[in-house]
């Protein structure tokens, strides 16, 4: 990993991602890019001259100092020895992450998952959901209030097909750089799994995709997969809940509007999104 974006809006939750990104890159050796973006707001009057937009420039300047400010304003070790670059663009703030992604190559996107209010927090879950849908790399999103701790445990939630189970190998170097256990998480109601025979051949089908020792399996038979994953995550206290996101089939489920805004906005741990084009 070298670069790590992570998209900033001032609000207290892009400030526990911003940091999270830090403790990231750290760990990594990588390079954060703090991406700040900005939206034009037209201005209407009551005589009818029509619409007065506000300059850019001023905004722009606005952004600068504000996204100096918040970066100076965190004090933390490891804000220390990572080298940040900041950027501030013009535009809806989902497409300018994706085409930053893009440029910059970037190997991961954190960001904050809700915002500072109520209509925030529908804004900021929106472009949660647009970026999951089209980042060309893994997405962490953070909940509010998550401080940066290192990992032990990652949830996987799969359905035990062969592309999603090949799609596991790219957090074993995040599980590698920690230690960290992967926990595979089947959400089956079909699945009783009281044959042993049928859970020896789920350990083997695992154990054969995913190249990594530290690894185990599990079972829920909850109808709702969000349910399931909320049980599963409240009895285990994983570090983060790992999730790859197909075009089609399955685990199109999560990133549906609402399943992925109910994943990302209420699972009160961090989700890593892994996209099927990655």
């Amino acid at each position: 990993m070298k670069t790590i974006l992570c998209p900033v809006d001032f609000s207290r939750n892009s400030r526990d991602a911003y940091t999270y990104a830090l403790e990231m890159a750290n760990k990594f050796k990588a390079g954060v890019i703090a991406l700040h973006c900005f939206e034009t707001p037209v201005v209407f009057t009551e005589f009818p001259l029509g619409p007065i937009p506000v300059g850019t420039k001023e905004l722009y300047e606005s952004a600068q100092k504000r996204l100096k400010k918040f970066i100076s304003g965190i004090r933390i070790r490891a804000a220390k020895s990572v080298k940040v670059d900041l950027i501030i663009l013009q535009g809806l703030a989902s497409s300018r992450i994706i085409e930053i992604a893009l440029e910059k190559k970037a190997d991961m996107i954190i960001m904050g998952s809700t915002g500072t209010s109520a209509v925030a927090r529908i804004l900021m879950g929106s472009n949660s959901l647009r970026v999951i849908r089209n980042a060309p790399c893994p997405v962490f999103t953070i909940p509010k209030g998550i401080r940066f701790k290192p990992m032990k445990k990652i949830v996987y939630s799969t359905d035990l097909q062969d592309d999603n189970l090949r799609a596991a190998n790219g957090i074993v170097p995040l599980a590698k750089a920690f230690g960290a256990e992967i926990m595979f998480l089947n959400i089956d109601n079909r699945l009783l799994m009281n044959d042993e025979k049928d859970y020896q051949k789920m350990k083997k089908k695992i154990a054969a995709a995913v190249k990594y020792r530290k690894v185990s399996g599990y079972v829920s038979t909850q109808l709702n997969i969000v349910k399931g994953m909320t049980e599963f995550i409240r009895k285990t206290n994983p570090s983060c809940l790992a999730m790859y996101s197909r075009q089609h089939g399955f685990i199109s489920k999560l990133t549906g509007a609402s399943t992925t805004e109910k994943a990302a906005l209420n699972i009160k741990i961090p989700l890593l999104s892994l996209p099927e084009r990655h």
